[in-house]
């Protein structure tokens, strides 16, 4: 328990007795000793959601303040290091996770770090176009070398006496820290090898005769580690990922490579004749990082999907997942005895895991992740859509499944509920809005005449008509009741992300990746305003509640506040996104708080220093469009008093949706889960 909860026992023990009780698993003894002090605690439902056994992460490190790019063991498995891109690298140690030491000295972000053979050196390389060699105990800078172009890895031979990194200028170089030269060159180090694009990760053969490097070509190749010599040639060439390589690794024998794609997939490469061995497939996402054990018995990867999944070397069978990082994982290592593994995410966290523990989370399964969570305006009804172009029609108040709706066949962007409740809609990539019962769950309308898929749908007030936008880059309105055409709005550039109504109905807002926002008038279809000033693609778009303001966030990382009478910006707010300007970015919708005082972006929150509302305009709370909690820093927040209500461990942090008792979250195991604050004792 201590643990896992230590970095909320470290700031706030007293809230232990408020979030513990929900995120521990239901056996434990703890729960059976201190149930009355955990009476007026957070609930979690469905009951069946909460944890049965601990998992498998043993220490979490939360002080860096940025991406941390790599983390590894020393030799004597007693200290790890992480590299990051605060421009710092941290030692910490293996036993407890506490922080030793900080090593600065670069200037921009540290993109990987290897300790040398004997663990007396770290070797780290960055951004800044340096290759560093540190003394570990002193923490002292020993040499340093421009490169010349940013480094992506590096490696240590086992003797110590030469290194060599990768950069994104296609080469492979080699250097020896520590040798005189008599006759200066005029680079300190030799290349070794050149790849037909950026060059992502290089590691050395156990006997040091060799090095495999990985890049954006989409090929592993294996180059003679001491060769000079002006025409370069790879030793073999391994091809068979279709896109970039983004991590090799030799097997602690030398006689195999494994590889790991942003094709999603695992590769093992026999060393001695370059034939592929077995192609292993499970992640959801790009494959970042991949290792052998010291035995070479099992093969263990992260991923941008945000798991840790371990390998049958042998086989090629799936053993295990570990769940808990809340972003991309970008490295993973094994420690000298196998028994634990380290990871590195760019939730700015490190984590060490217990090999050998029973995870008892099982495979993270397509169809069960979670792309969007909407509320119903009455805070009693979820829909959760999956993956799998399907949606669960959830209850808010236990969490139990009322109705599954399926039909789409294709990805679904968007999902609303009428004003009502009553109905729900719902668009597609296969090109159509779907109109669903939410008493019988059955379809009742499939609307077609968007000519490309639709990214986003919502109700206007009365409850009669559907508004849309498409990537066919037009805004179109609909009768809800017959599901027949009324008007089409033309004036975008490019595909329409997302459309807002005003809770008085006069307004339709669009948002659009031709980075404007027009404001419609619904009562005459007319053009009101075109906002600009963003400066890349608008994803999401909303009205305050007393429909003087719109919100609007681009990927630019900017929300602009608009003032909807005139169309002049009023505030811009920063904020970061961890999103990137593909397709669409389902789960970030933006929100104002009833106050106007907060915007909620997906799960954070953001001051909008608006002089807040003295009254609400409307006796009803509409928990779709205003929400009431946002996540910061791991604890749920109530935006009407700042008051913490609990903080949430990182396996359970997902998308976020406030509810009439509390909130709801989508977990990274594709569950839902409600969080049941009716029964603790908040202030007003």
């Amino acid at each position: 328990m201590i643990r896992e909860f230590f970095p909320l026992l470290k700031v706030a023990s007293y809230q232990a007795y408020v979030s513990v009780p929900a995120f521990v698993p239901k056996g434990t003894e703890l729960l059976k000793i201190y149930h009355k002090e955990f009476q007026n605690s957070v609930k979690i439902l469905p009951t069946d959601n909460q944890s049965q056994s601990w998992d498998a992460c043993l220490w979490t490190m939360d002080e860096h303040t940025a991406i941390v790019q790599a983390a590894m063991f020393s030799p004597d498995n007693n200290y790890i290091a992480s590299a990051s891109s605060d421009h710092t690298v941290r030692l910490w140690d293996a036993a407890n996770g506490t922080h030793v030491k900080t090593i600065n000295g670069h200037a921009k972000a540290v993109t990987c770090a290897i300790f040398s053979n004997d663990g007396l050196y770290l070797l780290t390389g960055s951004y800044d176009c340096t290759v560093k060699v540190w003394n570990v105990v002193t923490g002292e800078l020993l040499y340093s070398i421009n490169t010349k172009s940013e480094v992506t890895s590096v490696a240590f031979s086992s003797k110590g006496d030469h290194v060599v990194f990768g950069c994104l200028d296609w080469d492979i170089k080699s250097w020896k820290p520590w040798e005189h030269q008599t006759i200066p060159r005029r680079d300190p180090y030799v290349k070794i090898g050149q790849h037909s694009s950026q060059v992502t990760t290089v590691c050395l053969s156990p006997d040091n005769n060799h090095v495999a490097s990985g890049s954006q070509d989409t090929t592993v190749q294996l180059w003679n580690a001491h060769s000079e010599r002006l025409k370069l040639k790879p030793v073999h060439t391994f091809k068979g990922h279709s896109m970039p390589v983004q991590d090799v690794a030799f097997s602690h024998s030398g006689a195999y490579i494994v590889s790991g794609s942003k094709d999603n997939t695992i590769c093992v490469w026999n060393v001695k004749n370059g034939a592929q061995l077995k192609r292993l497939k499970g992640h959801l996402d790009s494959v970042n990082s991949v290792a052998f054990s010291p035995d070479d018995t099992k093969i263990i990867s992260a991923s941008s999907d945000k798991t840790i999944q371990i390998w049958d070397a042998n086989s090629g069978d799936h053993l295990k997942t570990f769940i808990g990082h809340s972003d991309h994982i970008l490295s993973i290592a094994f420690s000298k005895d196998g028994t634990q593994v380290v990871s590195a995410s760019k939730d700015r966290t490190v984590k060490v895991w217990d090999t050998y523990a029973d995870p008892n989370q099982g495979s993270l399964k397509k169809e069960r992740q979670i792309s969007i969570l909407c509320v119903s305006p009455n805070g009693t009804s979820i829909v959760s859509v999956l993956s799998n172009h399907s949606m669960e029609l959830l209850d808010a108040i236990t969490g139990s499944l009322l109705k599954p709706l399926r039909g789409h066949t294709a990805q679904v962007n968007s999902v609303s509920f009428s004003p009502n409740n009553c109905l729900i809609a719902s668009g597609s990539d296969d090109e159509s809005i779907r109109l669903w019962d939410t008493n019988s769950g059955s379809c009742i309308y499939i609307i077609k005449g968007h000519t490309k898929s639709v990214c986003s749908v919502m109700f206007m007030v009365n409850g009669a008509s559907l508004v849309s936008g498409s990537v066919d880059k037009t805004v179109q309105l609909w009768n809800v009741k017959n599901g027949s055409h009324i008007k089409t709005f033309v004036g975008h550039s490019e595909l329409v992300s997302c459309v807002a109504v005003s809770s008085d109905g006069n307004y339709v807002a669009s948002a659009s990746y031709d980075t404007t926002v027009i404001l419609w008038n619904s009562n005459n279809y007319t053009h009101l305003h075109t906002l600009r000033g963003h400066s890349q693609a608008v994803y999401t778009v909303t009205f305050s509640l007393n429909n003087d303001i719109v919100a609007s966030a681009s990927f630019d990382q900017r929300v602009h506040l608009s003032d909807v009478h005139s169309g002049s910006i009023l505030k811009i707010c920063g904020h970061k996104i961890s999103i990137k300007p593909s397709y669409l970015p389902l789960s970030h919708h933006i929100h104002f708080s009833s106050n106007q005082e907060f915007i909620v972006i997906g799960s954070q929150g953001i001051q909008t220093k608006l002089t807040p509302l003295k009254s609400h305009p409307s006796d009803i709370v509409d928990w779709q469009q205003f929400p009431s909690h946002y996540i910061k820093s791991g604890w749920i927040v109530s935006i009407k008093n700042q008051q913490r209500i609990c903080w949430v461990p990182q396996a359970h942090r997902g998308l976020l949706v406030s509810t009439v008792n509390g909130v709801a979250l989508s977990t990274q195991t594709g569950q839902v889960i409600i969080l049941d604050f009716s029964k603790m004792t908040l202030s007003d």
